[in-house]
């Protein structure tokens, strides 16, 4: 766990078993919640999550990001996960579902709300040619960043069942 973590971590140092140590995934950061309230510790939190999980072949609930841990905690609770690998196949079942209905929910949602909203916008704004061009291709943005999004998220569940059938 711990190569794990140093993997993903700014902050160098030993970890100490029974001292919160997801804070060191940013620089400067004093606790959990400062690495939660930042862009950038937020991606690396779930980048190391995500890590974890396909690594040590469990699926974290909702909550498990949110909480600060210590390492003796995190391996306990990685324990009790792996000890019921028929619930970890359920989890990660219902979050592929879930990520699989969030492509379907938010392509729509972007595109009947974002997309085309800006795109009947920058059509009017431009008399043709080149701006109209340019305005569409940026109409296109918010549906493409729902499809990266959850074709991660996709990607992430879909290996992780593969790790768990094995």
């Amino acid at each position: 766990m711990g190569a794990l973590f140093e993997k993903h971590a700014r902050v160098a140092g030993a970890l100490q078993p029974d001292a919160p140590f997801l804070h060191r995934l940013l620089a400067g950061a004093q606790n959990i919640s400062n690495v939660r309230n930042s862009f950038r510790g937020i991606a690396r939190l779930n980048r190391f999550m995500d890590d974890a999980q396909l690594t040590l072949g469990v699926c974290f609930g909702a909550n498990d990001a949110q909480k600060e841990w210590t390492l003796q905690s995190l391996a306990a609770h990685i324990d009790d996960k792996k000890s019921n690998p028929a619930a970890q196949k359920t989890l990660t079942k219902k979050r592929l579902k879930q990520a699989r209905q969030y492509l379907l929910d938010g392509m729509v949602k972007a595109v009947l709300f974002l997309s085309l909203p800006l795109g009947v916008f920058v059509w009017h704004a431009f008399d043709g040619g080149m701006g109209r061009g340019i305005g569409l291709a940026v109409a296109a943005l918010p549906a493409l960043a729902v499809l990266w999004f959850c074709l991660g998220e996709i990607r992430l569940y879909t290996r992780l069942l593969k790790a768990l059938n094995v």
